[in-house]
């Protein structure tokens, strides 16, 4: 499958992390987009309208939680997949991640392999996108 296409930003207040995701995403063919803050995430978000968003909880100005709140509330923008990094507990982030309407959570330190696989479902094709719609009309004569 061709992830050329699907375009993803990564909003981590950690140039490093952001850089590592960044280059290990493109090498699997994802176009990338970096912000460093809540505010440039959000900007971000509404300029280029990603297929996903890797949001790391915790930055200095507007934290994961609010752009990710903000976002999910955006008629336009709620059904883009946010997925939370951090490096808070499992149980109380992801409890807070998924009360805020994130799609899924993603512990910090990861292995890359796992953030690939885990791009890769949000972003491969349900079964239902690819089923015919059902005929609800008359055949034409031919």
């Amino acid at each position: 499958m061709s992830w050329f296409n699907k375009k993803i930003l990564i909003v981590d207040d950690d140039d490093d992390i952001s850089c590592i995701i960044r280059d290990c995403l493109a090498r699997e063919g994802f176009t990338c987009v970096t912000a460093v803050d809540g505010e440039e995430g959000l900007r971000l978000s509404y300029e280029t309208f990603p297929d996903l968003i890797l949001l790391d909880f915790t930055m200095p100005g507007k934290n994961g939680f609010e752009v990710c709140r903000e976002l999910k509330k955006d008629p336009r923008m709620k059904d883009i997949p946010i997925c939370i990094m951090s490096a808070m507990s499992y149980v109380r982030a992801s409890g807070e991640a998924e009360s805020i309407g994130a799609d899924d959570y993603l512990s910090k330190p990861f292995e890359l392999a796992a953030l690939v696989r885990k791009v890769r479902a949000f972003l491969r094709p349900s079964i239902h996108a690819l089923a015919p719609e059902p005929f609800d009309g008359e055949l034409e004569n031919l």
